[in-house]
């Protein structure tokens, strides 16, 4: 179950949109993080969502549910990839 729980949704393109809809409609509080903010702020007002930095991911707490929809050839940043080993 979705309800209440955090989802974060790494990646503003058509599989996080589809995901981020889906996370939203089953009741998740939904945060969108994207390299382009300008492009996740926009994302984040169409779909109800909060947009978040990369950065600003550390203040998130609980049991966290993150679906990373960007192209597999592209790192995580250190502290990102960090974050969800820990």
């Amino acid at each position: 179950p979705l309800f209440g729980r955090t989802f974060v949704v790494i990646g503003a393109g058509g599989a996080g949109k589809a995901i981020a809809y889906g996370a939203k409609h089953r009741g998740a509080k939904v945060f969108i993080a994207n390299r382009s903010f300008g492009k996740c702020l926009f994302f984040s007002s169409s779909y109800t969502c909060r947009c978040v930095g990369f950065t600003k991911l550390f203040f998130l707490r609980g049991g966290i549910i993150f679906a990373y929809t960007c192209q597999t050839n592209i790192k995580l940043s250190g502290f990102l990839t960090k974050y969800i080993n820990n």
